[in-house]
């Protein structure tokens, strides 16, 4: 009798958390938009910040073309089911939006750049590009997308590097690229070598670029162009950065 209950017990005791247990939370891994709803060398991940999750847009994404990806459990936004490869003109820049998956619900920010500005991305031969600095270097496909949301440039780099001194220890580091080919980057000149300035301490993305406007209008032989950019590394948006031609 006793042997009975041994065995019995945990059975019933199972069988009782099958009947309480609650529905799956769900769970969102990861969400992405892309032209092709893949995870290419255009896919724009989201980022989680202070409890919600951030999709910062490039200018000439059209999201009634451009498709949504996702890893993990379905989700429905205002009663809708979405599935991977659905167009993503549900998404509306400015506004948060609620994600529900099971009993979770994700607050999704979607932002979006203005029109003029072009974006730049860069898939890195090592992932995490945090760890990229003057000395661990990485080569990287690149695309840079104009304003307008028309492909400007493809190729390959041959180099991405820290670029910088004391700036190599800000939290937004700024990068030297040499492309493997001379390159007409947005307008700045046929070249191989180009820097991306994160500006991080000049909030207003201003400063440099008026230093470098009065030493074109001085008539200095070594003034630079520069443009400002979206950048994207591995898919994770890095920010706005000013690009410009390597004296």
């Amino acid at each position: 009798m006793r042997t009975r209950v041994r065995w019995a017990l945990p059975l019933l005791v199972g069988l009782l958390l099958l009947f309480i247990t609650p529905a799956s939370a769900g769970r969102i891994k990861d969400l992405y938009v892309s032209p092709d709803g893949t995870d290419s060398g255009r896919a724009v991940h989201w980022t989680a910040s202070s409890g919600k999750h951030y999709l910062m847009l490039p200018a000439g994404c059209d999201l009634s073309s451009w498709k949504i990806g996702f890893e993990g459990d379905a989700f429905t936004v205002d009663g809708q089911t979405v599935a991977s490869g659905d167009a993503a003109s549900f998404l509306v820049p400015g506004e948060t939006m609620d994600l529900v998956s099971g009993k979770t619900t994700y607050k999704l920010v979607v932002m979006q750049s203005t029109p003029s500005t072009p974006s730049i991305w860069l898939q890195t031969s090592i992932e995490n590009y945090y760890t990229i600095s003057k000395t661990r270097t990485a080569t990287a496909d690149m695309i840079v997308m104009s304003g307008t949301g028309e492909t400007v440039y493809t190729g390959k780099v041959a180099r991405v590097r820290v670029h910088g001194n004391s700036s190599h220890y800000f939290n937004k580091k700024s990068y030297d690229l040499k492309l493997e080919e001379k390159a007409d980057l947005l307008g700045l000149g046929k070249n191989r070598d180009f820097v991306l300035l994160s500006l991080y301490r000049d909030s207003s993305h201003l400063r440099t670029s008026i230093v470098y406007d009065l030493a074109r209008y001085a008539g200095l032989p070594t003034a630079m162009g520069w443009q400002l950019a979206q950048v994207y590394f591995n898919g994770e948006y890095y920010g706005i950065f000013l690009v410009t031609g390597k004296v």
